[in-house]
């Protein structure tokens, strides 16, 4: 038999399923005479550096998400303005170049500082890094086109931005298939 350690298997010890007898029927005595003398040794084993990498970097990353909502919030709520002539277009734009740009440029700097000693779970980070980056390069391109009234520069600027989002919602699943064998994982609607 082998005792394995739950969740991500990092080691296991042969434990020998013969115990003592009474009557002729097995206590299992032995084998749990052995687990017992062999937990320290087991716990050492179930020290996996990744698990601990992956709690830090869930860590590191949540102010980042809560940055992340915020900025989603703030995109909605200025896509429900739109249709509102009460709010004016020169409002929206002032909103969006108040609000949205600095939100969205907070967001992929604030990713980009965080990193990890893992590689791939680096590689995974940087995807969703560059998606961030991709999306507030796009919402530079949409008040662009916005103040230079370009309609065909704001088509390609909001096309660029539903690119930059199926690349983060990529990114997202990645990352948490591999921090989900770790038993975490990214929230992308943290509550604030």
């Amino acid at each position: 038999e082998m005792l394995r350690v739950t969740g991500v298997q990092t080691c296991a010890l042969p434990i020998s399923g013969s115990g003592a007898s009474v009557a002729g029927q097995s206590t299992g005595l032995h084998r749990d005479a052995i687990a017992l003398l062999a937990l320290p040794l087991l716990m050492a084993c179930a020290a996996d550096p990744m698990a601990q990498e992956a709690l830090d970097y869930q860590s590191a990353m949540a102010p980042v998400m809560t940055q992340n909502a915020a900025l989603g919030a703030e995109f909605l709520e200025m896509a429900t303005k739109l249709n509102d002539e009460s709010f004016g277009p020169d409002r929206l734009a002032k909103r969006w170049h108040r609000k949205v740009l600095p939100l969205s440029e907070e967001v992929a700097s604030s990713v980009n500082q965080v990193s990890t000693a893992d590689a791939e779970l680096s590689a995974r980070h940087q995807a969703l890094g560059q998606a961030w980056e991709d999306r507030a390069q796009a919402y530079t391109e949409i008040d662009q086109a916005w103040t230079a009234g370009d309609p065909s520069a704001m088509d390609q600027a909001f096309q660029a931005n539903v690119q930059a989002k199926l690349a983060e919602e990529a990114a997202l699943a990645d990352l948490n298939a591999l921090l989900g064998a770790y038993g975490v994982a990214l929230d992308p609607f943290p509550e604030p």
